[in-house]
């Protein structure tokens, strides 16, 4: 009888949310990126979206030698670490006037390296502690920062190499820089320190949507 009411009080209790940060485009749970990826065809209706689970080489190698044009990769997850072969078809990709956009809290070293990055992390366990994060374009920047859940992990950029072909996008309460645009050879990459902006709470938390859904993702749109 015990056993009986004990399961059906967990039938009936309320669901409990997985908060593992999965940044996974099918996964519906907060930290899941099920959300902005669904925005994704919104903010570019002209765009064909198409979602690859393949090695970075898999996905931007031809056999003929040719890239593709006016195009744009999205790599979001905790880590990101590319092999040699990774790294030359990425670096080759952009060389040829595309865009690649990378959010991770976890980056190799070939590949901070090869943009002139070094990349940090706060870790703030305290409830009182919070983070929040906005841009630095006037364009772009909000009038009050896009903040975090305490608890949330976020990272910064500890160094940037300041030259013509870098510019910093985003800070963080700090105005430790989190968002950074690298020129390469025609093209561009976007390399954001906190991946947890791409998550479906982030998203529905307060006014955050403007952060992820629209100025975020537009600025892609931002050459020169």
């Amino acid at each position: 009888m015990l056993l009986l009411i004990y399961i059906v009080a967990q039938l009936n209790a309320p669901r409990r949310f997985d908060w593992t940060p999965t940044l996974s485009r099918t996964d519906k749970n907060p930290f899941g990126a099920y959300i902005p990826y669904t925005q994704l065809q919104q903010l570019f209706p002209a765009a064909g979206i198409i979602s690859e689970r393949e090695p970075v080489y898999n996905v931007l190698h031809n056999e003929d030698g040719k890239t593709q044009e006016n195009s744009a990769y999205f790599l979001i997850g905790q880590s990101f670490s590319p092999g040699k072969a990774d790294l030359e078809e990425l670096l080759k990709y952009v060389d040829d006037g595309n865009i690649v956009f990378v959010s991770a809290l976890q980056f190799g070293d070939k590949f901070l390296d090869t943009l002139g990055l070094k990349t940090d992390m706060h870790n703030s366990f305290i409830e009182t502690d919070t983070i929040s994060v906005n841009f630095v374009n006037p364009m772009l920047k909000a009038p009050k920062n896009f903040g975090f859940k305490p608890t949330t992990f976020a990272g910064y950029f500890s160094r940037v190499n300041r030259n013509d072909s870098t510019t910093v996008l985003g800070i963080d309460n700090d105005s430790l820089p989190d968002f950074v645009r690298v020129g390469y050879g025609k093209g561009y990459f976007f390399i954001h320190a906190t991946p947890v902006c791409f998550s479906n709470y982030f998203m529905l938390y307060n006014n955050n949507a403007e952060y992820t859904a629209r100025p975020c993702l537009m600025s892609l749109q931002i050459r020169r």
